[in-house]
């Protein structure tokens, strides 16, 4: 039976996987992962694909992508064929390289994308790789994070903009950096310390939905923080919440007779 043809929606985020033959290690050494990314380079300046993060591990290698043409399977058949050429000559080795075909993932919820990004960015520390995320330079993360100069493959600005809607290139980095490091137990973090949190009133922006994100996810506001703000009760703003509405105009301070 033919296998179904994969989905390929365009200007979409997708989550793609490709993993070593059962396991197989066939990033184990800097020169196989550094071959990787070189092809990698090479096929996103063919097939125009937008990169919004990726990490190389061990054994696999996970990709946040978008298109702009329905050549994802053109574009892996490419990366990952000639990567098992050369990792079979490399080795003087035959047969299977990798698990069958590359596993491609819809991501439709901007919420998803948001922790997608930070789960590729915390995968080589949860694997125990490395202690922090920063360690790892076969990842994204430094230039999401605005630590390291991109990959000529890698668009962190478009990826930044699912985690933080902040303008100033300076603050996004800030505001990436503590919502990826956020996650990582307290001995972790040491030496890469969080940035201080911001007032409310200066995290919220009335009419933008993604600022009140923002409150709860990057900067641990609660819905009692927010109605403090507002004057009105947690329900209201569970109510809002709820409804997706957006941050409304602050009420007025009352002004001196």
């Amino acid at each position: 039976m033919p296998r179904s043809p994969r989905s390929q929606p365009l200007n979409t985020p997708l989550h793609v996987i490709a993993r070593g033959y059962f396991g197989q290690p066939v990033y184990d050494s800097a020169e196989s992962k550094q071959r990787l990314l070189v092809l990698l380079t090479e096929v996103v300046a063919e097939h125009h694909w937008c990169v919004l993060n990726w990490t190389i591990m061990t054994n696999h290698a996970h990709l946040v992508l978008s298109l702009t043409d329905t050549n994802l399977s053109a574009g892996m058949e490419w990366l990952i064929g000639d990567h098992a050429k050369w990792w079979n000559a490399r080795y003087q080795s035959r047969g299977h390289v990798y698990m069958g075909r590359y596993r491609s993932i819809v991501v439709n919820d901007a919420d998803h994308t948001r922790s997608l990004m930070r789960y590729v960015d915390l995968n080589a520390a949860r694997a125990g790789l490395c202690k922090h995320p920063t360690d790892w330079q076969w990842s994204g993360y430094a230039a999401n994070a605005g630590l390291r100069a991109p990959e000529p493959f890698h668009n962190p600005e478009e990826g930044r903009r699912f985690v933080t809607a902040e303008r100033d290139e300076n603050e996004s980095h800030a505001r990436y950096r503590r919502y990826v490091c956020a996650k990582l137990p307290a001995w972790a973090r040491q030496g890469h310390e969080l940035e201080e949190r911001p007032p409310l009133v200066d995290v919220l922006i009335p009419g933008r939905q993604e600022t009140g994100t923002e409150a709860f996810e990057l900067w641990r506001y609660t819905t009692g923080d927010v109605a403090a703000i507002y004057g009105v009760t947690t329900q209201t703003v569970r109510d809002w919440l709820n409804a997706g509405l957006p941050p409304r105009p602050f009420p007025l301070s009352p002004q001196p007779d």
